[in-house]
């Protein structure tokens, strides 16, 4: 088969079929597994840590999820975490504030957060949010949020208790993997016994995925409250 290309959403390729030469959409095999590995630098355990306590301090204060954005540095294989200004709804739900919402001292903020990260090097790389008490899983609006965002995006769940649980995927030009290996096989320090990954179902191994032991930086942001529930 000569280059795949793409024409309109379709796929082609030059061939010859005898009665017909031309670029032609080419025929596949369907793929029952897909691999992926990351080889850049793993995630250091503080980042759970500090974005659990404040997923516990916003479900205290407002009986809401949260969620942060995580960036990665290829040069210096750093990660960074980012909360930007958010609705907080009480129940499993939190979402960015658009930008035309936002207010002076809001959009200042944001925008002095995303240059920091843009000057320090670093590109999104994922997100990850809390599920209060509920369990850790991917729920159908998280699949919505996160399909069209390249990277790694994990759940907390059960953040109150004394054994949180975990639950990750990646997402990749708009295709999903589920992490096969537990993370808990890429997890460092004793600490995170008290962790327990959520089971989920089986889906391709992601070698060499998350969590290492480097600095990591902090970008925190306002919390919004509102009465109101938005539109997913």
């Amino acid at each position: 088969m000569s280059e795949v290309r793409k024409y309109r959403s379709n796929l082609v390729s030059r061939e010859d079929l005898g009665l017909w030469e031309g670029d032609i959409a080419p025929i596949l095999d369907e793929a029952e597994e897909v691999d992926l590995h990351w080889k850049g630098g793993k995630i250091p355990a503080r980042i759970l840590w500090e974005c659990l306590a404040w997923f516990r301090k916003v479900n205290e204060k407002f009986s809401s999820e949260a969620q942060a954005r995580l960036g990665y540095n290829p040069t210096t294989k750093e990660w960074c975490w980012v909360a930007y200004p958010q609705y907080v709804v009480a129940g499993l739900y939190s979402k960015e504030i658009p930008s035309d919402e936002l207010t002076d001292e809001q959009r200042a903020m944001r925008l002095r957060a995303t240059k920091e990260m843009a000057d320090g090097g670093f590109m999104e790389a994922g997100t990850i949010h809390s599920h209060c008490d509920a369990g850790a899983f991917a729920s159908g609006t998280d699949d919505k949020d996160e399909i069209s965002q390249n990277g790694v995006h994990i759940t907390l769940g059960e953040i109150s208790s004394g054994h949180p649980e975990i639950h990750g995927r990646v997402v990749f030009r708009k295709i999903k993997y589920p992490i096969h290996s537990p993370l808990s096989r890429f997890l460092r320090g004793s600490r995170w016994r008290e962790i327990y990954e959520k089971p989920g179902r089986r889906g391709v191994r992601l070698g060499g995925l998350l969590f290492g032991g480097r600095p990591v930086m902090q970008r925190m942001a306002v919390i919004r409250n509102s009465s109101r529930k938005l539109a997913t």
